[in-house]
């Protein structure tokens, strides 16, 4: 037993010391006996003139911090008291006046909420794990309670002092008990026994299971590939599971569902997927099988597949000095004849660890045998040994030029304060003697600061901020505070008290503290949803008896199954809203199409707790159930069952050219292929090789649902043997279900693992060049950046030389930019020029240096990824560069001055702005204002309503945007920062019911109303806001290839014809400056698929110097099919034709203009006797539109009134132009899109439609008719049919150049063609 743990500090008496204050805290003992419990406490003492010698916890002259600790039995009360000793041995006691006592928790054990049932909620397979409280635990952490049996079905377990308990079928028992029996035993030995009904009664009859299949079938398992078991299961449903076992007990066992994901031909189809792990065991087994059906088990054994051989010749290491005053070192490290190195391997060294991105490191050689060639920045570390963790140890370096720094740096203030949106800003500010700070870890978010966060002061004394979400469950707070020599110095609160100075603990975040008690409302606005033909928008509430707007709750759907980390293929989790008129919490998220019938599984969390449905269950029953259906489901992603190249194997001479073709056969049959992402790569170039991004309009025979894709490139005889094959395959099916070739997804080449199909060997006869290419110049436009921090931009220019084989143009070399505190960018050069005859390729790069990266003390360069087309490669570190003669370093200094970077939504009514930066508080804040810019024509006005100011952040109070973007810039310490643009989130009235019709949406044959705000969905061939309307005749193909215009005939008897007319750019006075036509001539391909017909149009306008790219998607729809846009769903109808129009960046004369796309529509009837009418209205709380008749014919436009600009919702507004022709036969309207200011580009979404109607233009007020129809009694034509056009426009502006799409994360630039559904989804 344990005795009494006393802090012993020697003394020289002069006065009795006496106690000030003590703190305590019990926490867990994991090495107690579980008969005791265990108290922390840490005592301020006022020494009143004690000298004292050794080290306490912290100390001054007049004052000191110990901590003690005590261990004491059950069933046991104590009077704490310390004892603290002189240097004479003897003590002096101080009684620290608390009486604890040592009391068990109730038994026997009970939950928190009592279960009586547990549902079926389909396993969210990141842990296939379900939480359940035990009351008590939380309030009493000096005990632990463990699951130490299992009965029946399920395998139940715990985490030692964890609030859960998890349970999941086991497929290795033969037990058919459907109750979930377990028994509980705590710190005491005492047992709980628990018994409850579950799900598995309604499973004890499972249908016929058949084709359980392994992928690989072998036993050997590549950890590149994910293993894969498929099953299916015909009659009534089955619980399926998957046991992995690991060989050596060096790790748990792993469990598993089979999760359904389709039925075809009356049977379900099952999967489970698992990445192959083997860091603990090499080999060990797999066990599938379904509940209650003892012959479908069935074993497999698994073994590592064999790793390639690690091997290098050589190692080598060096330290050269950048700067003595500063203590900066460069350290070099070069491994010669490098082979099979894992990359992702952490390098270890005196100034802390760092994983490299890919390429980085790779010098001469090849991807397969190459000189790795590293250089790192150090600061204050005089010796230095390096090591690649557990492959290379390099030989020390040593640096006389480099003065040591020993001691850690020191915490002085730590603080949160709350922001909106769920968030707090955190400040830290610290000190250190010598070398500065290099980052602080705020453990509990796993969030790093580091001088990119320095806001005022220096490195060795500054003040630290940053913004965290507390989205995520939260444990306890702590802080690891590192210096540039990497001393570190540790303040935890699960470690200690968490003291950081004599009188300062590590502070709580001021959370929201909830129990399920608190929980006094959950609800879904709709519990039960047929996702059969489309997806849904749903709304989530949830209510609190002490519910704050300040702290929103979040909240996690697992819509998706297939293991990805995401939520609605968006969020990881999502901070719920408050809703001030409804008093409580809601969130609305999207449903997508064809889910597999089941309980959605979802997770509340809150400041520092977690909550989950089936907990939720036992409190709310039915109300905490969202329960999907389909009659077609399908949540399996796409799979690949066919690869082939051709030709199959190839022996190329030089001078000769081949064309390879990969043919590639992908199924999806119930949702069908969406998009997807191939790069084909080879033993020597398995980075960049041959990449494209593919569509089923790509396909050969452009289906969707059983797709053949070919991608050729060529090879000329200029090469080297070597093996082709997939690198990269990533696939996405049209409700957002991914495969990948990504180990811990599903692989789409699974069912081909052991196909030899899936490589090509090539034989390259000429005489191989070993020699690498070479870098000949590197020029940076500046090498020095100051203090400004308005100018940070630069401009490299790289030249490459290769005089064998040539410089390879398809791949593009990589600048990286690296500090002393471990931070690194990267960024990829683009060709501009290649010379043949010198075989010199030009590259440039232009970016701009992120705020304080370098701090003061400057950045080191390094380049890797130069290729020659036979494939040896080169890089050169920081080092190299150096001894190369080329510019190897930056200097650098902190930036001063305001810098605006993100600010927080704010209503287009009114509201607070918060923005965010770096420099925003200044020497004297209250000489801080800010400037806005309403785009009014008033220019900017100056505001001085300053909420919030920090170093990172700023509020400016009542803010009227008026609908509009405006531009924003503070004053701080009398220097400007940079202007940002902000747009306004728009407020939508949602008091009114557009779900229009007598009956409602023409009654439950018709259509029906999917909300009050969206309106009404018809059923084919209804149509019209009412459903009232009906659907025409087939309009065939009216598509023109040479323009994106749309005209059509009707049987001679009525023409309509719709074109893109011109775009205007207009100022604040309405003042038309410019008129732009689409005279350029337009590049036209068909992008039709089996299931739509769609079409591309690409050409570009001419402003002046500039020019603006313009990309128009024309897409018929023969069916009717949902849209998602801007956060609504909207319908398209059969034989409505849809335009998807994007403009890239223009240059506008003024940020005051905006422009107005114009299209024209030509209606024309063949009558007599005609009326024509105008009118307008609006349709739902997000469109609104115009009518305009003729006769019995009418043009019905519709609009969506919101748009996204830069990545935000705005509102657009739209309307009839003036001029517009109308006679009693013809309607020659022109429709304008008004289009904001933006700074990058804009896509706009208008569909047309061609309805029928009875209403007749005669009826509708102000209506223009010819003489021979106001002699006419109206009731003659009351009975004809209206045919129409409708049309509906939708404004979306996007960030970046949307008809040309950037994609950095693979280092090219590709062109892509923009689809409406892309851009949605993104």
């Amino acid at each position: 037993m344990r005795s009494i743990a006393n802090t012993c500090i020697n003394f020289t008496t002069k006065d009795v010391p006496e106690l000030v204050k003590t703190s305590f805290k019990s926490i867990v003992d994991e090495e107690n006996d579980g008969g005791h419990c265990y108290l922390y406490t840490a005592n301020l003492i006022k020494l009143n003139g004690y000298q004292i010698s050794g080290i306490p916890e912290f100390k001054n002259s007049t004052h000191v911090l110990i901590q003690n600790s005590f261990l004491y039995p059950l069933s046991t009360r104590l009077d704490l008291k310390i004892i603290i000793n002189n240097l004479n041995g003897s003590g002096f006691e101080i009684d620290l006046k608390k009486q604890v006592s040592c009391d068990a928790p109730p038994n026997p054990l009970t939950l928190r909420n009592s279960v009586s049932f547990i549902p079926y909620f389909t396993p969210d397979l990141i842990d296939s794990q379900f939480p359940f409280e035990i009351k008590s635990i939380q309030q009493n952490r000096i005990h632990s309670v463990l699951v130490s049996s299992s009965r029946g079905a399920f395998y139940t377990f715990n985490y030692r002092y964890s609030d859960y308990i998890y349970y999941i079928l086991d497929p290795s028992s033969n037990n058919t008990d459907t109750n979930l029996a377990f028994t509980l035993i705590d710190s005491w030995n005492r047992t709980t026994d628990f018994n409850i009904p579950t799900f598995l009664k309604d499973f004890k009859s499972p249908g016929v299971i058949s084709n359980l299949n392994f992928y690989p079938s072998l036993s050997e398992r590549d950890p590149s590939m994910s293993s894969i078991i498929t099953a299916e299961v015909q009659g009534s449903a089955a619980i399926l599971s998957v046991k992995k076992e690991f060989y050596g007990g060096l790790v748990q066992d792993e469990i598993k569902y089979m999760y359904p994901v389709s039925k075809l031909k009356g049977k379900t189809q099952y999967i489970y997927f698992s990445n192959n792990d083997f860091t603990y065991s090499k080999n060990g087994t797999l066990t599938a099988g379904a509940f209650n059906s003892p012959s479908s088990k069935t074993i497999k054994p698994w073994t590592a597949k064999p790793s390639k051989v690690f091997s290098f010749s050589s190692r080598s290491s060096s330290s050269v000095t950048l700067n003595q005053t500063q203590s900066l070192a460069m350290v070099n490290l070069i491994v010669d004849d490098l082979k099979n190195f894992p990359q992702g391997t952490p390098l270890l060294y005196s100034g802390g660890s760092f994983t490299f991105p890919t390429r980085f490191g790779i010098g001469k050689g090849n991807e397969l045998s190459y000189q790795l060639s590293i250089s790192i920045m150090t600061s204050f570390s005089p010796d230095v040994t390096p090591m690649f963790y557990g492959m290379i140890l390099f030989p020390s370096t040593s640096n006389p030029d480099i003065k040591p720094d020993t001691t850690p740096p020191t915490l002085v203030d730590f603080s949160f304060e709350r922001l909106p949106l769920n968030q707090i800003l955190v400040r830290i500010k610290a000190t250190d003697d010598l070398s500065g700070i290099k980052s602080i870890l705020v453990e509990e978010f796993r969030v790093y600061l580091t001088l990119s966060n320095l806001v005022s002061g220096s490195p060795t004394d500054g003040d630290f901020e940053t913004k965290i979400s507390l989205d995520t469950p939260m444990g306890y707070v702590g802080l690891i505070i590192c210096d540039r020599a990497n001393n570190c110095n540790t303040f935890s609160q699960a470690a200690n008290l968490g003291f950081y100075s004599l009188e300062k603990q590590i502070e709580s975040i001021k959370r929201f503290q909830v129990e399920e008690s608190s929980i006094t409302m959950v609800k879904f606005e709709s519990n039960n949803i047929d996702l059969s033909k489309f997806g849904a928008f749903n709304t989530f509430y949830l209510n609190l008896s002490n519910a704050s707007p300040l702290i929103a709750p979040s909240v996690h759907f697992t819509t998706y199954q297939d293991g990805r980390q995401v939520v609605l293929d968006e969020f990881t989790v999502m901070s719920m809203e408050w809703d001030d008129s409804l008093k409580l919490f809601k969130k609305r998220f999207f449903l997508p199409v064809r889910l597999f019938s089941r309980n959605i599984n979802y997770v509340i969390y809150f400041d520092g707790n977690l909550v989950s449905s089936a907990s939720l269950f036992q409190q709310f029953g039915a109300d905490a159930i969202l329960s999907v259906h389909s009659d077609n489901p399908d949540e399996m992603p796409p799979i690949v069952t066919r690869v082939l190249f051709s030709p199959s194997a190839l022996t190329i001479n030089s001078g000769e050219i081949t064309t390879i073709t990969l043919t590639i056969d992908i199924e999806d049959p119930i949702n069908g292929l969406d998009s997807g992402f191939i790069r084909i790569g080879s033993d020597y170039d398995s980075f960049s090789g041959y990449s494209f991004d593919f569509t089923p309009a790509d396909a050969i025979n452009r289906d969707p649902f059983f797709g053949t894709y070919q991608f050729t490139f060529t090879i000329d005889g200029n090469c080297r043997s070597q093996n082709y094959n997939i690198k990269e395959l990533r696939l996405k099916d049209t409700s957002g279900h991914e495969s990948q070739t990504d180990p811990k997804r599903i692989n789409p080449l699974f069912k081909l693992y052991e196909s030899p199909s899936l490589s090509m060997p090539v034989e390259c006869t000429i005489a191989l060049d070993t020699t690498p290419p070479q870098i000949s110049s590197l020029v940076f436009s500046t090498t020095s950046f100051g203090s400004n921090s308005l100018k940070r931009q630069y401009k490299v220019t790289l030249t490459t030389q290769d005089n064998q084989s040539g410089i390879s143009l398809r791949h593009n070399p990589i600048l990286y930019l690296q500090t002393d505190y471990n931070e690194m960018i990267d960024y990829e050069f683009q060709l501009e020029s290649y010379e043949p005859i010198s075989k010199k390729a030009i590259y440039s790069l232009s970016s701009e240096l992120p705020q304080n990266f370098g701090a003061n003390t400057g950045s080191i360069l390094s380049i890797y990824g130069i290729y020659d087309n036979h494939l040896n490669t080169n890089g050169y570190s920081a080092n190299d560069l150096k001894n190369a003669n080329l510019i190897s370093f930056i200097t650098t200094t902190i930036t001063q001055g305001p810098y605006l970077g993100s600010y927080y939504p704010i209503s287009s009514l009114d509201g607070e702005l918060v923005l965010f930066g770096q420099n925003i508080l200044g020497k004297d804040g209250s000489s801080s204002f800010a400037m806005i810019d309403y785009l009014d024509g008033n220019g900017y006005v100056k505001s001085t309503l300053i909420g919030l100011q920090t170093g990172t952040a700023i509020s400016i109070l009542r803010v009227v945007p008026k609908n509009k973007s405006f531009f924003v810039k503070v004053s701080v310490d009398g220097v400007f920062s940079n202007e940002i643009l902000v747009i306004p989130v728009p407020e939508v009235d949602s008091s009114i019911d557009y779900c229009a019709g007598d009956p409602v949406c023409g009654g439950p044959n018709k259509g029906y109303c999917t909300g009050k705000l969206t309106g009404c969905l018809c059923y084919p061939p209804f149509s019209g806001p009412s459903c009232s309307n009906y659907n025409g005749t087939d309009g065939g193909n009216p598509v023109d290839p040479s323009k994106p215009d749309v005209s059509y005939d009707h049987l001679n008897q009525f023409q309509y014809e719709i074109s893109l007319v011109q775009i205007k750019e207009i100022n604040l006075n309405g003042q038309v400056l410019k008129i732009l036509n689409f005279t350029n001539p337009w590049v036209f391909r068909n992008i039709s698929t089996t299931t739509r017909k769609e079409y591309l149009y690409l050409s570009n306008i001419t402003n002046g110097n500039s020019i603006t790219p313009v990309s128009i998607n024309l897409v018929v729809f023969d069916k009717l099919e949902q849209i998602i846009f801007a956060g609504n769903d909207y319908y398209m109808s059969p034989n409505s034709i849809k335009y998807v129009i994007a403009f890239g960046k223009y240059e506008f004369s003024s940020s005051l203009n905006h422009l107005q796309l114009v299209m024209g529509a030509n209606f024309t009837l063949d009558s007599d006797l005609t009326c024509s009418a105008i009118g307008s209205g609006n349709s739902s709380a997000t469109t609104e539109y115009f009518k305009l008749k003729v006769n019995d014919h009418y043009l019905y436009s519709r609009f969506v009134k919101l748009g996204v600009i830069d990545k935000r919702v705005q509102t657009i507004s739209n309307e009839i132009v003036p001029k517009e022709q109308v006679s009693s036969s013809t309607s020659i309207t022109h429709i304008g899109i008004n289009i904001p200011f933006y700074q990058n580009s804009v896509l706009l979404d208008p569909d047309f439609s061609v309805l029928i109607d009875t209403n007749s233009a005669i009826d509708e007020p102000d209506s223009f008719c010819t003489t021979k129809v106001k002699d006419k009694k109206k009731d003659k034509l009351s009975t004809g049919v209206i045919v129409g056009i409708v049309i509906g426009c939708v404004g979306f502006t996007v960030i970046v150049i949307i008809s040309i799409l950037v994609y950095l994360n693979r280092r090219t630039i590709l062109v892509k063609a923009i689809k409406m559904k892309d851009i949605i989804k993104q």
